[in-house]
């Protein structure tokens, strides 16, 4: 009545019954993989969009329109008074002004690059180099991963080899050509006089986790509205002069709260950008509804598969009472049987959910999203594995129970 002899009989018990014990063994390391990857995704895509969120300024910015152009200066004013709000500036600053560089080294690198509008309070957070202040000008951050082109159908062809570091022009000046416009004629607009703005390179950002195009460089906003308001031209001699500004919040999940209470102002509110997570949250929901299905069919498949072995095991185990073997001690057998393969099928689904999300995060999601196992899912598989362990146990149980070792030890042993 050893543990040791207990076990003997499990590992002759696994090895007698291979067909439904590899049938089982598979049922729940689909099981497990689904319910470990379903909760790995909902945690991983949550920290991706919350990371993504406070990286990007536009999913702090607040699009804030007053009823007429006049009311302007007013709304802005009352507006930065606001909680959780860290800055207002005009339209113009916002808008991203393109211009033509000198970079162009190919067919696809057109040399334009987009001039976007920010300092310290809202800009991507700087990885190399420094940032910058609203007092400061002409100075300017770029992405790491620079390519000065609006070539965008290109860009799903690009190697690493095809992008210029910007680390390499820290400390290097940008100088940007620019058109000033004459809209007296719509359907003709033509370029009055060139322009030019140049501005030093003092730090770089990271361009995929700011959500932001890789010809993107953030420069003072004074600088940006100063630029537009050139490159404008006579605009306003025929068009209304923009009734809407930005609004900047500390987090995105302030942005609400400070919608409402412009929206309680009088004003007209909207948020720059959202995330769309319906496909991710579809996954999720797949995931849930498999994972459950599973678990029925599961412990179904145990249950019956347990309470078969038992009853084909009906002279092995009227033996094993006949020479002292209690029912404490059958059950003991039944649980460390059912113990190694729920837990052996844990195991194994996360040496394969290993190797898939190797695949995953390195040739799929790449500098994407990182899909990590969450220790929450692996309690979850723990607790449904145990579950799935007792409650397949109940009819074995059962059975055994009613067992009389006389009238079992008749039965011929398999």
């Amino acid at each position: 009545m050893t543990l040791y002899g207990k076990v003997l009989i499990v590992k002759a018990n696994l090895f007698r019954r291979k067909k439904s014990l590899i049938g089982n063994l598979l049922f729940l390391v689909l099981l497990f993989l689904i319910i470990i990857l379903t909760i790995s995704f909902q945690s991983s895509l949550s920290t991706y969009i919350t990371n993504s969120t406070l990286n990007n300024v536009d999913c702090r910015s607040i699009f804030v329109e007053t009823a007429t152009y006049d009311e302007l200066e007013k709304a802005m004013e009352a507006v930065s008074k606001i909680e959780h709000v860290v800055a207002v500036y005009p339209q113009d600053g916002h808008y991203n002004m393109n211009g033509m560089t000198s970079f162009r080294n190919n067919e696809n690198m057109d040399g334009n690059i987009r001039l976007r509008g920010g300092d310290d309070r809202f800009i991507p957070k700087v990885i190399k180099g420094e940032s910058f202040d609203e007092n400061q000008s002409n100075v300017g951050i770029i992405p790491q991963r620079f390519y000065p082109s609006m070539k965008i159908e290109s860009l799903s062809t690009l190697d690493k080899a095809d992008y210029i570091n910007g680390e390499d022009l820290i400390g290097e000046w940008i100088t940007v050509h620019y058109g000033e416009y004459d809209y007296s004629n719509f359907d003709d607009i033509k370029v009055v006089k060139e322009h030019t703005y140049s501005f030093k390179v003092v730090g770089v950002y990271d361009s995929v986790s700011s959500y932001c195009e890789d010809s993107v460089c953030f420069i003072p906003i004074q600088d940006v509205i100063k630029i537009n308001n050139v490159a404008n031209g006579n605009l306003y001699d025929y068009v209304s002069k923009p009734d809407v500004f930005l609004t900047v919040v500390d987090k995105y999940e302030n942005a609400q709260t400070v919608i409402d209470t412009i929206n309680d102002n009088g004003y007209i509110a909207e948020i720059a950008m959202t995330f769309n997570t319906a496909f991710g949250n579809l996954i999720i929901i797949v995931g849930n509804i498999l994972a459950v299905i599973l678990i029925i069919i599961c412990t179904f498949n145990l249950m019956f598969s347990l309470n078969s072995d038992v009853k084909n095991r009906t002279g092995e185990i009227g033996l094993l009472k006949c020479i002292g073997y209690t029912n404490k001690n059958l059950y003991t057998i039944i649980f460390l049987e059912l113990g190694i393969l729920v837990f052996g099928a844990i195991v194994i689904s996360v040496l394969i959910l290993l190797f898939i999300l190797f695949v995953f995060n390195n040739f799929v999601f790449i500098n994407e999203i990182v899909i990590v196992i969450n220790p929450v899912a692996m309690f979850v598989a723990f607790g449904i594995a145990i579950s799935l362990a007792l409650i397949s146990s109940i009819l074995a149980i059962e059975n055994i129970k009613k067992l009389s070792p006389i009238v079992a030890a008749k039965e011929e042993v398999v």
